[in-house]
C-alpha cells in the first residue's frame, strides 16, 4: 500500500436541505453505506454537508454512528470517511452525537487543513497528527513527539488509533535492522 487514496465527494442530500428524524438518518446512512462498500480499497470517502442546512441530533446520531461504527468494525475493509463542508448547525450536531458516543472523525476545515471531530484525548490527537503531517509513521516516529513514553505505550497509541479509524496499519521492510515494521497511514 503506497496511502490512501481519496475518491471523488459523496454529497449528503436528503429530501430537502433540513435533515431530520431518526428514519431520514438510517435512509442517509444505508446510501452512504453503500457508497463506501462500492468503493475501491484503502480510499478515503470525503462526505460533503454543503447542500444541507441543518440536521438534528436524531438524524446525525443514525447517519454518524451506523457509518462509523461499521468503519471500526473493519465491516469495510480499508475504506475510510472525511467529512467536509460542515455548516456550524449540522457540524454542532455532529459534534454532540460524537460526544455522547465516544466517537472521533477527520474533518476538513475551509482553509484546507485536517483537524479530529470528535471525543479524543491529547496525545491521540497529537500522534493523529504527525501521521497527518508525515503521511505516514512508525513507532520510531512519534518518539519524536514524545520521547519519554516507551515503546511499547507507543504501539498501544497507534494501535488504539488505528481502531478509532484514523490510522491504516501496513507491514514495510526497516532499513536500519533489515527486519519488517508496521507503518501506519493517515486517513486524511
Amino acid at each position: 500500500m503506497v496511502g490512501l487514496k481519496r475518491q471523488k465527494p459523496y454529497v449528503v442530500e436528503g429530501r430537502t436541505d433540513l435533515l431530520n428524524g431518526r428514519r431520514e438518518g438510517r435512509e442517509l446512512a444505508d446510501r452512504l453505506l453503500a457508497q463506501l462498500e462500492a468503493s475501491e480499497p484503502d480510499s478515503i470517502l470525503p462526505v460533503a454537508f454543503g447542500t444541507v442546512s441543518f440536521m438534528d441530533f436524531s438524524c446525525a446520531d443514525e447517519l454518524m454512528t451506523r457509518v462509523l461504527r461499521r468503519i471500526r468494525s473493519g465491516e469495510l475493509g480499508t475504506c475510510f470517511i472525511l467529512l467536509q463542508d460542515l455548516p456550524p448547525s449540522v457540524e454542532e450536531n455532529i459534534a454532540a452525537v460524537f460526544a455522547i458516543r465516544d466517537l472521533v472523525c477527520p474533518k476538513l476545515t475551509k482553509g484546507g487543513q485536517i483537524e479530529l471531530l470528535g471525543k479524543i484525548g491529547p496525545e491521540l490527537a497529537e500522534t493523529y497528527k504527525l501521521a497527518v503531517r508525515n503521511g505516514k509513521i512508525t513507532a520510531r516516529d512519534v518518539m519524536t513527539i514524545a520521547p519519554d513514553v516507551g515503546i511499547s505505550a507507543i504501539s498501544n497509541r497507534l494501535a488504539k488509533l488505528q481502531t478509532m479509524g484514523l490510522l491504516v496499519r501496513t507491514k514495510e521492510g526497516a532499513p536500519e535492522s533489515g527486519g519488517r515494521q508496521f507503518v501506519y497511514h493517515a486517513v486524511c
